[in-house]
């Protein structure tokens, strides 16, 4: 009977200081989630190379500024290549745009669940990993047409007279 009592007093005893325990493991998880950034709704662009005469328009600017190796880009960003020139552009480090010369592309939205392409002229090869893997969508738009893609490599061609 007396061990039966001890066991009971000491499993009161144990039972707050287990629960104190557990609500300070629950508290520090909550503390790193906090402190932990959240994934951008966007997704991370850059101009990775940019041969010749490639320019930025900034979203809402009308002014040309020269592209540059490292430049961020977000949405509404326009990239323009002219002759013999081109220009790539990198999503979170390992999907990327090759823009050809004489492009005219615009990053029309960056959204992890809607991310748009424009082409208004020239041409790109895309290799996409991560835009599509998350189970958001891309699609390219033309002056002509708008594709949907599902696969991760693809190319797109706009000439001067649309086709």
């Amino acid at each position: 009977m007396t061990i039966l009592l001890f066991l009971l007093l000491t499993a009161a005893n144990v039972s707050p200081l287990l629960a104190q325990e557990k609500k300070a493991e629950t508290e520090d998880r909550t503390l790193l989630t906090q402190d932990q950034p959240l994934p951008a709704e966007e997704w991370d662009a850059q101009v990775t190379n940019a041969n010749g005469d490639v320019t930025v328009i900034l979203a809402g600017e009308s002014e040309e500024a020269a592209a540059s190796k490292g430049m961020p880009l977000q949405a509404g960003d326009r990239i323009k290549t002219g002759a013999d020139s081109s220009a790539e552009i990198s999503f979170e480090g390992n999907s990327i745009v090759a823009l050809r010369s004489n492009s005219d592309f615009t990053l029309q939205a960056l959204g992890r669940k809607e991310t748009v392409f424009r082409l208004a002229l020239g041409s790109f090869l895309a290799k996409i990993q991560s835009l599509t893997a998350t189970g958001g969508n891309l699609s390219v738009h033309t002056p002509t047409a708008i594709a949907a893609v599902r696969g991760t490599e693809f190319g797109v061609e706009i000439s001067a007279d649309n086709s």
